[in-house]
């Protein structure tokens, strides 16, 4: 009898565990949830937090690891420890394809190209967005100069996911890259068809109209441009550039300020030249007033 009620005991027990690794596991869930909400309103650290808490009160959640790694990866730049955690996730299955895709990531950051793709092929079998996972693996042709595997892979990107402008702007520079200036200009077209409000198209699209000697055309793309994203430092410098050779010299000169506002602390040497750029425009300017002189040479 004493023997059976110990037994009793021991299960009673062994409940009681379960019960507390059970509270321990949804309280862990919780903390993730929370954190996923303090990313998505961008308060990483506070997200940071709550991951810890959750890797801690279960240390067996893939979710709480990955959601770590994403921080460790993306908010501290801290590779080493992001792919911990991702490997971690892996521990507990194999084949998990977004923890294949994180590591792949890092691993093409690092200049590892073989490993990035071993990982990212991987994920390919099961990803939920293998429009993402082909984009990296075009991404690794570039890096090791495989411009026919880039073409392939970018449109495979575009096949999949017909709405990636990343993948177009991509495959619009490649061929800006190989002077094939028509087959550009065709990719971006059509990109800007299904994606008009994606910025980098314009800027990209105005280069390749500049490289076409369409001077005007360029720089109503580059306005198009500013319009969707007007903290494009970039953009003001080019637009500025454009106008002065158009000879609309204050124009330019609004816009070259623009860039060095923008600039002056990020990079000096580039806000330099803006800043050369602006005085010859107002030299110029006094010239034409006075009509003193032979026209300056800007460029």
């Amino acid at each position: 009898m004493r023997h059976r009620s110990g037994l009793l005991a021991l299960a009673a027990l062994a409940l009681l565990l379960a019960s507390a690794c059970d509270r321990r596991a949804v309280d862990a869930r919780k903390f993730v949830n929370r954190g996923v909400e303090a990313l998505e309103l961008g308060q990483a650290d506070v997200a940071f937090d709550f991951f810890t808490q959750a890797v801690a009160l279960n240390p067996a959640d893939p979710m709480a690891h990955y959601h770590l790694g994403l921080v460790y990866a993306h908010e501290r730049n801290q590779p080493d420890l992001a792919q911990r955690c991702f490997e971690e996730v892996l521990k507990r299955d194999a084949n998990d394809p977004d923890a294949l895709y994180q590591i792949g990531v890092l691993e093409r950051e690092r200049g590892k190209p073989a490993k990035a793709r071993e990982y990212l092929k991987k994920a390919l079998v099961k990803s939920s967005a293998p429009a993402e996972v082909m984009f990296q693996l075009a991404l690794l042709d570039d890096a090791i100069g495989s411009l026919a595997d880039l073409d392939r892979d970018l449109r495979e990107t575009i096949k999949l996911d017909s709405t990636f402008e990343a993948a177009y702007y991509e495959l619009g520079s490649l061929y800006a890259r190989i002077n094939e200036p028509e087959r550009a200009l065709a990719v971006v077209e059509e990109a800007m068809k299904l994606e008009p409000k994606y910025a980098p198209l314009y800027f990209l699209y105005s280069g390749l109209l500049k490289h076409a000697g369409r001077t005007k055309d360029s720089v109503r793309a580059i306005e198009a441009g500013l319009e969707i994203d007007p903290k494009n430092a970039d953009g003001y410098f080019d637009l500025g550039y454009s106008l002065a050779a158009m000879g609309r010299y204050r124009e330019a000169i609004y816009m070259l300020d623009g860039f060095v506002a923008r600039t002056k602390e990020t990079n000096p040497a580039r806000a330099k030249l803006a800043k050369g750029l602006i005085d010859k425009l107002w030299t110029e300017i006094d010239r034409q007033k006075n009509d003193e002189g032979p026209a300056l040479k800007l460029f």
